[in-house]
């Protein structure tokens, strides 16, 4: 947001949670964001922020697991390519192994983008804590 505010200080804040609801609602969620903003014909920017595995070092906040990894790795090819129907595709047991915080608003995100055939720039993914991060930007 901060970045958002040099740019323009001419916007909108709409804080969204998440919730416990099935993927594919939340991916129709997305899409419901993107089919009000053409309605209103509003220009729209999405930020989804969280992150990704929580267990990808013993000294992380919830020591290793072989899932985290694997999430980290899956997810980053996934969000580097704009597959996001894949995301759906995430069984709940590998998000709960890799204690993610984020692939719910990953997959809102990518059901707003999903007809929009973004420009994808991926930018980078770091395990310093134990803890993934990725950046990914979509035009």
């Amino acid at each position: 947001l901060y970045l958002l505010e040099k740019q323009t200080r001419d916007f909108r804040l709409v804080r969204m949670g998440i919730s416990g609801i099935p993927l594919s609602m939340q991916y129709r969620f997305g899409q419901w964001i993107t089919e009000t903003a053409e309605k209103l014909k509003r220009r729209t920017a999405i930020i989804a922020s969280g992150d990704l595995s929580h267990r990808l070092q013993e000294t992380g906040p919830y020591g290793f697991h072989p899932s985290g990894p694997v999430y980290d790795e899956k997810v980053m090819d996934v969000m580097g390519r704009g597959a996001f129907t894949e995301l759906l595709d995430f069984s709940p047991t590998l998000l709960d192994e890799a204690a993610e915080c984020g692939h719910r608003a990953f997959v809102i995100m990518g059901g707003a983008l999903r007809d929009l055939e973004p420009r994808v720039r991926r930018l980078s993914h770091q395990d310093v804590t134990g803890v993934g991060y990725g950046v990914c930007i979509y035009e």
